[in-house]
C-alpha cells in the first residue's frame, strides 16, 4: 500500500510540473546522469526548429550520436489528422529530424540522430501508432522514442532516487512557509495602515509586533528542521541541564507562539525525582515542538495535549499525549519514516526529524500507545550525575 502510494505521488508531481519546469528540473538532469552530453536547451530560441533539448552521446564503435526531445506538457492523444495534439508533435518531431541545427559549441551544422518525445501525462496508443504510422514511410519512425510520465518516474526512480527527497524536502518547506510569511505580511500591511490613518498607538504596535515576531520564530524552526533533516545531530552541544525547566520552557514557547491557532491546553506534569540530563538546549526545543505540533495536527481541538516526565530507573521519560485519529497497529514505524502521511495533510516530517534528533542526543524516541490517548514517548538514560540530589 505504503509503495503505491509512492509511485502515486511521483506520477502526480511530474504530471503537475509545467513544461519548463519539466525541462529543467527533470530531464537535463537525468540526460546528465544517463551519461548524455552537451545538453542545451533550445526551446524558444531561434535555433530551436522544433527542438526542446540537444544532446549525444557515443555509440559502441564510438560514433557521435546527436539527440534531440521534443518536449510536452499534459497528455499527448488523437490521430495526426484529426483534432487533437498529435498532429502538432509530429509537425514538431519532423521540424526537428529535417532541420539541422549549429552545434554552439563547436559551431558545425548537424543533423539529428534520434528523436525522444517526452511529456508529464500519458501517450495514447492512437497517438504513438499514428505518429509512428505516418513517420513509417521514410523509416524515420525507427529513430522515435516516446517518453510518458511512468517511463520518466521509473529511469528516475532507478538512475537519480535522491531526486524524490529532495525535491519534497524542497517542498514541505516552501508549503509550510507560507502561513507565517503570509501572516507577516499581512501584519507588516496592517501596520502600514495604520501609519497612513495616524492611528498607530502602543497597545497596537505591541500586539502586532508580537505578532510578526512570533511568525518570524516559526519560520525560523520550520527552516531549523529543514536544515536538522539534512545535517542531524551536525551542531550537538550537550551539556548539563534542569531537564523540568526546559520542558516548562518548551511548552510555554509553543503555546505562546501558535496561541493563535492553538484551541488546546497543553498541561505538563514533571515529578520531582526529575534532575539534570545532558541536552542540546536547541535540539531538545525542535523535538518538543515537533512532538507537540503533531499532537495538535492530529488531535481532537476540545482535548488536552499532556506532557508528563517521570522517572522509571534506569531512565528518564518524557511522554507527549494526546486524543485523536490514532496511528494503524502495523505502521508504528511507519510515521517515523519521511513523508509518510495518515492524512492527506500530513506531512510527519516532525517525527523523523524528532527521533533523529533525540538519537543524537542519545535518547530513543518511540511510539508506545497508539489511540485513545496517542502517545509518544522519549527515553534517556540517567546517569548518577543527572539523579537528583
Amino acid at each position: 500500500m505504503a509503495i503505491r502510494q509512492e509511485r502515486d505521488y511521483r506520477l502526480r508531481f511530474v504530471e503537475s510540473l509545467d513544461e519548463d519546469a519539466f525541462r529543467k528540473i527533470v530531464l537535463v538532469p537525468l540526460l546528465s546522469r544517463l551519461g548524455y552530453r552537451e545538453i542545451v536547451e533550445y526551446h524558444g530560441g531561434a535555433a530551436e526548429k522544433g527542438k526542446d533539448i540537444v544532446c549525444w552521446y557515443d555509440d559502441p564503435m564510438e560514433r557521435r550520436r546527436y539527440v534531440a526531445l521534443v518536449v510536452k506538457r499534459g497528455d499527448i492523444h488523437g490521430a495526426v489528422r484529426k483534432s487533437g495534439n498529435a498532429s502538432e508533435v509530429l509537425y514538431q518531431v519532423q521540424q526537428t529530424l529535417n532541420e539541422p541545427y549549429r552545434d554552439i559549441y563547436g559551431l558545425t551544422e548537424l543533423r539529428i540522430d534520434e528523436c525522444i518525445i517526452a511529456t508529464t501525462g500519458r501517450i495514447k496508443n492512437t497517438a504513438i501508432e499514428s505518429i509512428s504510422g505516418t513517420l513509417s514511410g521514410t523509416n524515420l519512425d525507427r529513430i522515435i522514442r516516446f517518453m510518458d510520465q511512468q517511463s520518466v518516474v521509473d529511469l528516475v526512480t532507478k538512475h537519480m532516487p535522491e531526486f524524490w527527497l529532495n525535491e519534497r524536502y524542497t517542498l514541505v518547506l516552501l508549503h509550510e512557509l507560507r502561513a507565517p510569511i503570509s501572516s507577516i505580511a499581512a501584519s507588516a500591511d496592517y501596520l502600514l495602515q495604520l501609519a497612513r490613518r495616524g492611528a498607530v498607538d502602543s497597545r497596537r504596535l505591541s500586539h502586532t509586533a508580537e505578532r510578526i515576531a512570533a511568525d518570524a520564530e516559526i519560520a525560523h524552526q520550520l527552516a531549523e528542521r529543514q536544515y536538522q533533516l539534512r545535517n542531524p545531530g551536525s551542531r550537538m552541544r550537550l551539556e548539563h541541564v534542569d531537564l523540568g525547566r526546559e520542558l516548562q520552557y518548551a511548552v510555554e514557547e509553543y503555546g505562546r507562539l501558535l496561541r493563535r491557532r492553538l484551541s488546546q491546553v497543553v498541561s505538563l506534569k514533571v515529578s520531582d525525582d526529575i534532575g539534570n540530563l545532558r541536552l542540546d538546549r536547541r535540539a531538545f526545543k525542535q523535538v518538543m515542538f515537533n512532538l507537540l505540533d503533531n499532537a495538535f495536527r492530529y488531535g481532537l481541538q476540545d482535548d488536552p495535549i499532556e506532557v508528563i516526565c517521570v522517572r522509571v530507573s534506569p531512565h528518564l521519560i518524557i511522554r507527549v499525549r494526546s486524543q485523536g485519529q490514532g496511528v494503524p497497529t502495523d505502521h508504528e514505524e511507519l510515521i517515523f519514516q519521511p513523508f509518510y502521511n495518515s492524512s492527506p495533510s500530513g506531512s510527519s516530517l516532525e517525527l523523523y526529524v524528532a527521533r533523529k534528533l533525540v538519537q543524537a542526543m542519545n535518547g530513543e524516541l518511540r511510539l508506545t500507545h497508539t489511540a485513545d490517548p496517542t502517545e509518544f514517548s522519549i527515553y534517556f538514560q540517567e546517569t548518577p550525575r543527572e539523579q537528583k540530589e
